[in-house]
């Protein structure tokens, strides 16, 4: 597996505009109360099969290596929400999105931590 990963955590309006395109026929995106990426609990992904072929090299739609990805995450406590959103990956200690704490909504670290 080579994981790029396309979304981590987003902001509010972020979601939230994804939302309105969802809403109007647009990608699947909830609402950002409902979004484990609005917690910065959740990160969307595509496995790279060919890293000098640029965005050709993407293997977008390969339902094999997403269901891998999905099966290495689970080892750590990381799980996936299958469908159409099989690119999707989320923090398994939350089962909903109501369990998620809520002082972390729109509050996450915005670099990463050496």
């Amino acid at each position: 597996m080579n994981p790029l990963i396309h979304f981590g955590a987003r902001s509010i309006a972020k979601q939230e505009d994804l939302h309105k395109k969802f809403l109007a026929g647009g990608p699947k995106a909830v609402a950002p109360e409902h979004s484990y990426h609005c917690f910065g609990r959740a990160f969307d992904w595509v496995n790279i099969v060919d890293p000098d072929a640029g965005d050709k090299g993407l293997a977008w739609d390969d339902d094999k290596a997403y269901a891998k990805g999905t099966q290495i995450a689970e080892q750590f406590d990381i799980r996936g929400i299958g469908g159409s959103d099989n690119d999707h990956l989320q923090d398994a200690h939350f089962a909903t999105f109501a369990d998620l704490p809520r002082n972390e909504f729109g509050h996450f670290p915005t670099e990463a931590v050496a």
